[in-house]
Formats: structure tokens, C-alpha cells, sequence
């Protein structure tokens, strides 16, 4: 949010909002673009070439956080809050209040988010939940199946079995 639109995701999480309300003249004019466009592709192109306009508009007050957040996301070193936030120079409780206006997450619940999606992208028919788990810094099994519950909403078993609403995954 803070990158497209100069404001804190910290005040736009759990809302929904549509283009006119958001964005005003901006938002209705996208969204007739997107409207009378062809096809999915020529909407996808309005939609990034609006996003990127944004971006160009727009000047992050914290860099920081940005590459804080890239950071929780391509680096698996830092396993707490207080290791990232030592990482940035900030106190814990610093680092949590920029990173979930940057983010719209605290920083725990991004990192909690992030483990998850690196155990969604490595199942297969070849590794077991448990060693998925492991592999993602899970302490046990117990605590991947605590995380796949309240982010999605179903045990894992459910989950992966491919009957769960919105997945795309299916058994061997």
C-alpha cells in the first residue's frame, strides 16, 4: 500500500475497498479500462501500467522497511523479530510499528506467512508434511499444523488432499 499509494498498509488491512472510494477519479477511470478491455490480457496490462505510474508517483519515507520485508522474504536466516530488527538497527518494538505500516502485518505474522508459503510450494508426493515442516523451521509437526489451520482455515491432510476450497493441489 505505502508503495502505491503514499499510505500506511497498516490502515487498509482487512478492508476492502472499491476503486472510486480508494482512488477517486484515478480508481473509476482504471476501472473502466479494465471494464471494456478485450481480454484478461489487455486488463492485466491497464492494471500495470496504472501500478507502475503509482510507483513512480510515489516516495517511500523508510526504504528500510521495504528491503526488511524482501529480506523476511528471501532470506531464511533471521528466526525472530529481535534478530531482524538488530539486523536494521531499530528496537523490536520500532521495527514492528514501521514494518506493519510498510507491510500491513507485524513482522512476526509476515515471517509466520512466509514459513507457510514455503511449505505450501514444497509439497509433493516425494517429501512428507512432517519433513516439510522440518525443512521450514517448524519445531515439530504440531506447530506446522497450528500455522496451516489458522492461515487456511483446514488441517493439512484436508488441505493438501485438493478438496479444499481455492487449492489447486491434487494426490499423486
Amino acid at each position: 500500500m505505502p508503495y502505491f499509494f503514499n499510505i500506511p498498509s497498516s490502515q487498509t488491512s482487512n478492508l476492502a475497498f472499491d476503486f472510486d472510494t480508494f482512488l477517486s477519479r484515478p480508481g473509476r477511470e482504471l476501472e473502466e479500462q479494465i471494464m471494456v478491455a478485450a481480454n484478461n490480457h489487455k486488463r492485466a496490462e491497464s492494471l500495470s501500467a496504472f501500478l507502475i505510474a503509482r510507483l513512480r508517483q510515489n516516495v517511500l519515507k523508510d526504504e528500510r522497511m521495504a528491503i526488511a520485508i524482501r529480506d523476511v522474504i528471501h532470506n531464511k536466516q533471521y528466526r525472530t523479530v529481535g534478530e531482524l530488527a538488530d539486523a536494521y538497527n531499530l528496537s523490536s518494538r520500532q521495527f514492528d510499528r514501521k514494518f506493519k505500516e510498510s507491510a500491513g502485518f507485524s513482522p512476526k505474522t509476515y515471517m509466520r506467512l512466509v514459513r507457510l508459503q514455503d511449505a505450501l510450494t514444497q509439497y509433493n508426493a516425494d517429501k512428507t508434511l512432517t519433513q516439510i515442516a522440518l525443512e521450514c523451521g517448524y519445531y515439530d509437526q504440531s506447530h506446522f499444523i497450528h500455522d496451516v489451520k489458522e492461515f487456511t482455515g483446514y488441517h493439512p491432510g484436508f488441505y493438501f488432499s485438493g478438496k479444499a476450497e481455492g487449492t489447486e493441489y491434487r494426490n499423486a
